[in-house]
């Protein structure tokens, strides 16, 4: 086996220097430095031998336009979740959500110890408030909905929550219609029939919780509240009720109020938003996705599973006529890659441990570039799905009501890449 001694470019600067300096004084050193330049070109190169045969290194940068694109898909994504940290009602920007609350324990207060009984005066569902959209007059109006008793009992625990929500929805009576509810302040307050707490303790079959949706009366309008599931419990729905002790003579001790912190929710979210494939949207509330395929990609000569992505680049126009951002939101947009033998989005697999995120999006701007170059090894290497590609998405896609259209003839996406040539193929 042939033996190489790699002289360094450093070393070679420096005999070149000390030829030219003196004016190539003999024949030899001409000679000399002809010889030298054809190996140090040849190293360039990085020659080397293995069993496969003389081989080299090449990079190469290569551009393409929309034409690279194969489909695309704007996906519409599930929202409806047992474990939403806001709990939002209303209607905007074609999006219709409701909520399910519940408030179990309160079988301990029918009898507070052997002397003591309570009777229950007053009942108030305090809620603390999050966001409003389209909101003007700092009120608005809910319908409540009393599930059914023989409904599912531990719908909470559900893990497929829109066939559990058909279910309680359909199964619910009116409790509470048109109710003013006042938006002024950080929290506010729902009144309660008392007599419905009192059979909810008396019969705690009877309990499945409340439906929450906006009246008719206030079209276009959204509200969200902080839910069971926030981080901070001080900031869940309660159950504040306002009591009477007395003792077992039914003679009056004192007035005393108790709170009980909602036990689970359930929020649902209807969109009646669509969007065709000829742009790539990026929204929330009515949360879409924009898929983009890339498999053209593998079908070009000089690219195969044996190449290594230095550098991938996307860059997207932004469609501002038809794009909008909250005047108070900071958007971030994740691009990562996904993978799927459909086009049904329980079918999509979202992989985003390879992707990267364009943060701090504060306002509508011509274009965005992120660089991808993990997300685009992974398209070259994957062969097994009928579609993969990259996937965009608005951060926090389910508590706010941003859109972001990207015009996709503007698609433009750079690679520098290393391919390992092989001499004997």
């Amino acid at each position: 086996m042939k033996k190489f001694k790699i002289l360094s470019i450093n070393k070679y600067k420096s005999i070149s220097n000390k030829l030219t300096g003196t004016f190539f004084k003999s024949i030899f050193d001409v000679f000399l430095l002809v010889v030298l330049t054809i190996f140090i070109v040849q190293c360039a190169k990085t020659p080397f031998e293995n069993e496969n045969g003389f081989s080299g290194v090449s990079v190469d940068t290569l551009e393409f336009n929309s034409n690279v694109i194969d489909s695309v898909k704007n996906v519409s994504v599930v929202v409806s979740s047992n474990n939403a940290i806001y709990n939002m009602v209303g209607n905007y920007k074609n999006i219709q959500n409701k909520f399910s609350l519940e408030f179990l324990s309160l079988n301990s207060l029918e009898s507070i110890s052997d002397t003591e009984k309570v009777t229950i005066k007053n009942a108030d569902i305090k809620f603390y408030l999050h966001k409003d959209w389209n909101n003007i007059d700092n009120a608005v109006n809910l319908d409540v909905k009393q599930i059914a008793s023989d409904s599912i009992y531990w719908w909470n625990n559900s893990s497929v929550p829109d066939s559990i929500w058909s279910s309680i929805y359909n199964n619910s009576t009116e409790m509470i219609s048109n109710y003013s509810l006042d938006l002024s302040g950080d929290s506010t307050l729902m009144d309660i029939d008392v007599n419905i707490i009192k059979d909810w303790i008396a019969n705690p079959d009877s309990n499945n919780g409340m439906i929450f949706e906006l009246s008719e009366s206030n079209a276009d309008e959204m509200i969200s509240f902080y839910s069971y599931d926030y981080s901070d419990a001080s900031l869940i729905p309660q159950l504040i009720l306002e009591c009477a002790i007395s003792d077992t003579n039914d003679d009056y001790l004192f007035d005393s109020t108790f709170t009980i912190y909602s036990t689970c929710d359930l929020q649902y979210s209807e969109s009646d938003f669509e969007v065709g494939d000829d742009s790539l949207v990026a929204s929330q509330g009515a949360i879409y996705r924009p898929l983009i395929t890339l498999d053209s990609l593998r079908r070009i000569d000089s690219i195969d599973e044996r190449m290594i992505i230095n550098s991938a680049v996307v860059t997207l126009t932004i469609d501002q006529l038809k794009s909008s951002i909250g005047s108070e939101d900071t958007l971030n947009l994740y691009v990562g890659y996904f993978q799927s033998n459909s086009w049904d989005s329980e079918d999509i697999q979202y992989d985003f441990a390879t992707g990267k995120t364009i943060e701090n999006i504060t306002a509508l701007t011509d274009t965005i570039s992120i660089s991808i170059p993990y997300v685009i090894q992974k398209i070259i290497a994957t062969t097994d799905y009928q579609q993969n590609g990259i996937f965009i998405q608005v951060d926090n896609e389910r508590y706010d009501f941003n859109r972001i259209y990207f015009n996709k003839n503007t698609f433009n996406l750079n690679l520098v890449y290393t391919n390992f040539i092989r001499e004997n193929e």
